[in-house]
């Protein structure tokens, strides 16, 4: 007598079946996924992580190796000059983010929300300065960005745009105790603000 759920019972698939694959058809493949997608299946499956013997690269970074290859214009190129360490997995990555939106991705200081589903722009209800910082990193290239400043009429306005090197505004820095309330970085100096000034020098960057 058989048990009930056997024919329920589903043979899981032989993964030496992956190895009488083309490679060329397995690429193919791992193409239509995003780059999270082509990190997981790098990690999921050792057949698409692991570089194959006489391979450069593995069969996951060989797809976004390929798609940036194909895709990438010749100003998003000059863009993205590719990192001695990075894969090219982590390359195409960077691309699919240069081709968002820019977002913000850290507030810091009193009075500032998200708008809901709207991560590129931001409210501000306080008279206190207060910044909205993008983690968007320019590599090289040329680089641009619009922005659209709306205000009441009857309250004054002071907005200023800068770029720094990428560093976290809040990261080991307190809002009251360093930056005394007012979050601005282009008035920190040595002088003005030496406690933020030596934290922000702390962080170390590519």
């Amino acid at each position: 007598m058989q048990p009930r759920d056997s024919k329920r019972a589903k043979t899981l698939p032989d993964p030496t079946l992956l190895d009488a694959l083309d490679s060329d058809l397995l690429v193919r493949c791992a193409s239509y996924l995003d780059a999270d997608g082509l990190a997981r299946l790098g990690r999921a499956s050792a057949a698409f992580g692991t570089p194959q013997a006489g391979q450069q690269r593995s069969l996951a970074n060989e797809a976004a190796h390929q798609r940036f290859r194909r895709n990438a214009t010749d100003e998003e190129r000059r863009c993205l000059p590719k990192h001695d360490d990075e894969s090219d997995i982590g390359l195409y990555r960077a691309l699919e983010k240069l081709r968002e939106p820019l977002s913000f991705d850290e507030l810091a200081g009193k009075g500032f929300s998200l708008q809901e589903q709207h991560p590129a722009r931001v409210t501000h209800t306080r008279c206190d300065w207060s910044t909205a910082v993008s983690g968007h990193v320019m590599r090289g290239g040329r680089h641009f960005v619009e922005f659209t400043i709306t205000y009441n009429a009857d309250e004054l306005a002071f907005v200023h745009l800068g770029v720094i090197r990428p560093v976290s505004l809040t990261k080991d820095i307190d809002l009251e105790a360093d930056w005394i309330g007012n979050v601005l970085p282009t008035r920190v100096t040595s002088r003005n603000k030496h406690a933020v000034s030596e934290k922000l020098r702390s962080q170390r960057t590519a």
